[in-house]
Formats: structure tokens, C-alpha cells, sequence
């Protein structure tokens, strides 16, 4: 499926055209704001990357995917709404977000990837459902409650080492 990015969809949409899979990018934050529209489908590869200004967000339900890097060092990001149309958390993710606290990961995400929550020592509340299958290396090394994941069992001895 081909995405359009938000910018391109509102020139489209001025044109009586129609786009479906709709991608918010870096650029169109940069323009538009860190509200998200409820047009867009997609967070892109690193949409919000060093959004220092960041402190909370909340991702509308039309949003299925988060683009890798996507909220890497947001360095104020206390907390995250992750809506249950999400079913992946991309590669880096949430890397280096040093003030996020917790976050609560819906039932439908089943993979979590390589360095998602790398270096986010203010972690100190996460749940890991059930439904997740696959965990990527790094992906929880420096992260607040480091000590308390690693008597889960079901997650590799990987997730917890440094690339």
C-alpha cells in the first residue's frame, strides 16, 4: 500500500482526490503541530525523534503503525496513550525517552523492536501481555525496571544487553 504524507493528502484533498493510507512525517509535524489528525493511519520513521518539547501524546485510534524511531529522545515525554490499534512497537521507538514513566502496551501488540525502550531509566511501570511473541535485542537495556522484567521468564536474556 502506498503512503501519502499528511501534506501531500490536504493538497489531494483540495483536488476532490482521495488518499487511504495516510503518513504523518517529521516534516509535516515540523508544519502542523504534534496533534495528530485523525486522518493519518501511520506515525512515520522518526515523526516526533528529539521532540523535546513532548511531555505527553495522545494517539488516536486510527493509528496502526509507529514508524521505527518514532519517539526517540523525546526527552520530556512523561506518558503515552497506545491505542489498541497498534500491533507492533517499532525499533527504537521509544529510545532514549528519558522521562516516560510508564506505559501500558495493549493485548494486540505482539512484537516489540530492537531498542524500543533502550535507555529509559524513568521506566518504572510497564505490563508485558500475553500476546506479545517477539522481543527485540536491546530493546529494554537501561530501562527503569530492567531488574523486575528479567524475572519474566518470556523475555529473552537479549532484550536486556547493550548492542
Amino acid at each position: 500500500m502506498v503512503s501519502s504524507r499528511y501534506s501531500t493528502y490536504l493538497q489531494e484533498k483540495e483536488q476532490g482526490n482521495i488518499c487511504k493510507h495516510i503518513e504523518y512525517t517529521q516534516s509535516d509535524r515540523k508544519s502542523y503541530g504534534n496533534i495528530i489528525p485523525s486522518e493519518v493511519k501511520s506515525l512515520g520513521y522518526k515523526c516526533f525523534k528529539y521532540c523535546s518539547s513532548l511531555t505527553t501524546i495522545n494517539i488516536p485510534s486510527s493509528i496502526n503503525e509507529l514508524g521505527s524511531w518514532c519517539f526517540r529522545e523525546c526527552s520530556s515525554l512523561k506518558s503515552i496513550n497506545i491505542p489498541s490499534s497498534i500491533s507492533e512497537l517499532g525499533n527504537g521507538c521509544f529510545n532514549g525517552c528519558t522521562s516516560l514513566k510508564s506505559i501500558n502496551i495493549p493485548s494486540p501488540i505482539s512484537e516489540i523492536g530492537e531498542d524500543c525502550f533502550y535507555l529509559c531509566p524513568s521506566l518504572t511501570s510497564i505490563n508485558i501481555p500475553s500476546s506479545i511473541t517477539s522481543f527485540g535485542d536491546g530493546c529494554f537495556y537501561g530501562c527503569g525496571c530492567e531488574k523486575e522484567l528479567m524475572k519474566n521468564k518470556r523475555i529473552p536474556r537479549d532484550c536486556f544487553n547493550k548492542w
